[in-house]
């Protein structure tokens, strides 16, 4: 799937994790992924890049409610 601010947020969950992302996480993960990846394929991201990437999700969601520790 192409990375974009309205895209889908199935193939983030299930990259994520069904039973370990809220949908919080993954809404904030798209947003990271747009920011930095837009009109890329989310699966031709390595996994070194897709740990980074969840950092600065968890950076972001930390930021914007720190009670989501």
């Amino acid at each position: 799937m192409t990375i974009s601010a309205a895209m889908s947020l199935d193939p983030i969950l299930a990259r994520m994790g069904h039973q370990a992302a809220t949908l919080r996480e993954a809404e904030l993960m798209r947003q990271v992924l747009n920011e930095a990846h837009a009109g890329q394929e989310i699966d031709d991201l390595d996994e070194t890049t897709w740990l980074g990437l969840v950092g600065q999700m968890e950076q972001l969601k930390l930021a914007s409610d720190p009670g989501m520790k």
